[in-house]
């Protein structure tokens, strides 16, 4: 079998024997979304590009010791939690200020210059006060809707129940909704 037609368990697996080419099969896979995550929470892009190489060196060093859970292994969810380990770690020694969200780049590929306008200023809006929001609550919205991940992988990235982590989303979004409201 073609080792692109491998089920990410089976890729995983294979890069847990050592196998390089598996392992680099699951870096295409989850690098954007590490990078975005990591880009939305660093001041430069070139920050966020180190730290997401990191975290695949870090994945790499450690693959030996992911454990297989009753559903499989949990691969998203354990290089978020890395990543999100990293970005504490890097935050202490460098003392970096966190990024603010509005400064993101936003797409400019829509034709309408005034829908593209109005999309930017709405953007802006939410993501200021995403910001707002405290650091567990802004950490699951970011995960949750800006990266896609469901609450079960997020509960994985920051060491909480699925339960805690839906409870979070749902203050976090009342909260959002109250503070886009004053923002009117």
């Amino acid at each position: 079998m073609e080792l692109a037609q491998f089920t990410e368990q089976q890729l995983i697996e294979d890069a847990k024997t050592g196998n390089k080419e598996a392992f680099g099969r699951l870096f295409d896979r989850y690098y954007l979304k590490i990078f975005k995550y990591l880009s939305l929470r660093l001041p430069n892009k070139e920050d966020a590009e180190d730290l997401a190489e990191n975290v695949f060196v870090k994945a790499w060093q450690h693959l030996p010791r992911l454990r297989k859970k009753r559903n499989g292994y949990q691969f998203q969810a354990w290089l978020f939690k890395i990543a999100r380990n990293l970005l504490i770690d890097t935050y202490r020694k460098k003392e970096i200020p966190v990024q603010p969200l509005d400064s993101y780049p936003q797409d400019h590929t829509q034709s309408s210059l005034q829908t593209n306008y109005e999309k930017n200023e709405q953007t802006k809006e939410v993501l200021t006060a995403i910001n707002q929001l405290d650091k567990d609550s802004r950490d699951v919205i970011i995960l949750r809707f800006l990266i896609g991940l469901n609450p079960l992988e997020i509960a994985g990235a920051l060491d909480k129940t699925e339960g805690n982590i839906r409870v979070i989303q749902h203050r976090a979004l009342k909260k959002l909704e109250s503070l886009m409201k004053e923002n009117d």
